[in-house]
C-alpha cells in the first residue's frame, strides 16, 4: 500500500486548435455539463489522495484554476509540453492523462495507482467486452490479441527514473502516429504484423515496446471504462453527457 501523496500529475492540454467546434482554443476547453472538459480530470486528480500536485499545461480558463497547482503554456510541440511538465514535476513519479476523459473519478485514479504492477512505465487497458457493457453507444477501436480484444486508457504511470526515455519515445510515435510505416519502423513490423492477425499475446507486447523504451513496461487491465471513455467527436461529447 503506498503511503502519503507519492505521485505527481501531469495533465497535457495542447494549445492547437479545436477540430470539434469553431471558436474553441482547445478541446480541454469544451463545454461538458456546462464545465470546461478538462475540469473534470483536474477535479478527480485533484481529490485523489495518493497525487501531491496536479501540473497542467494548456490554455487558461478561470473554472479551472482551483484543481491547478503548477500551470505552464503550452508550445505547439507535445514532446516540448511532456519535457515542461517532467521538469516542473522536480523528480517525482508522474501520473501523465489526457485532458478528455471527463467520466474518470479520484477513486478510479487511486486504483489505478495502487493496483498496477511494478513497472518503470505502466498503461492501462479495457476489455472490448467491458467497454460495450458500460458504454454500449460509443464506439471504440480495440486491438485484438490473443488474451482478448482491448482499447488503450488515457492515462499513464510513468516512474521518475524513466522520464527521459519515455519523453524520446513519446516523440517518436507522436511523430509516426499517423504513419502505419513510421509505426512498422518503430515497433517492428514482426509486431505490427503480429497486431493486425491478432496473433500476438499481451506479454509480448509489452516486452517488445519495453525493448524499444529501454524500460520495464506493463499493461493494466482496468476494472472500469471511464479511463479509456475520451472524446474525440463532438457525438461522442452529446453521448457522454447522457451518461
Amino acid at each position: 500500500m503506498l503511503s502519503e501523496k507519492p505521485y505527481k500529475a501531469i495533465v497535457l492540454a495542447g494549445s492547437s486548435k479545436s477540430r470539434l467546434e469553431a471558436g474553441i482554443p482547445s478541446k480541454a476547453l469544451l463545454a461538458f455539463r456546462d464545465k470546461p472538459l478538462v475540469s473534470y480530470v483536474l477535479a478527480a486528480l485533484k481529490k485523489s489522495s495518493l497525487i501531491a500536485e496536479v501540473i497542467y499545461v494548456g490554455p487558461e480558463h478561470p473554472d479551472i484554476e482551483a484543481y491547478i497547482d503548477i500551470s505552464l503554456s503550452p508550445t505547439e510541440s507535445f514532446a516540448e509540453n511532456l519535457r515542461l511538465a517532467f521538469e516542473a514535476s522536480e523528480g517525482f513519479p508522474t501520473l501523465i492523462s489526457t485532458n478528455d476523459i471527463p467520466l474518470i473519478s479520484a477513486a478510479q485514479i487511486d486504483h489505478f495507482i495502487q493496483d498496477a504492477p511494478k513497472a518503470d512505465m505502466v498503461y492501462p487497458i479495457v476489455t472490448k467486452e467491458l467497454c460495450e457493457t458500460e458504454f454500449p453507444n460509443l464506439k471504440r477501436t480495440y486491438v485484438r490479441l490473443k488474451d482478448g480484444s482491448f482499447t488503450g486508457g488515457n492515462m499513464i504511470l510513468c516512474q521518475a527514473e524513466a522520464q527521459a526515455k519515455v519523453l524520446a519515445f513519446a516523440a517518436r510515435a507522436y511523430q509516426a502516429r499517423k504513419s502505419p510505416l513510421a509505426m512498422a519502423r518503430l515497433i517492428g513490423l514482426s509486431t505490427v504484423l503480429g497486431l493486425i492477425l491478432g496473433q500476438l499475446r499481451l506479454e509480448n507486447l509489452e516486452k517488445r515496446i519495453g525493448q524499444v523504451m529501454g524500460l520495464t513496461v506493463k499493461a493494466w487491465v482496468s476494472p472500469s471504462a471511464a479511463i479509456a471513455t475520451d472524446v474525440d467527436k463532438i457525438e461522442q461529447l452529446k453521448a457522454l453527457e447522457a451518461c
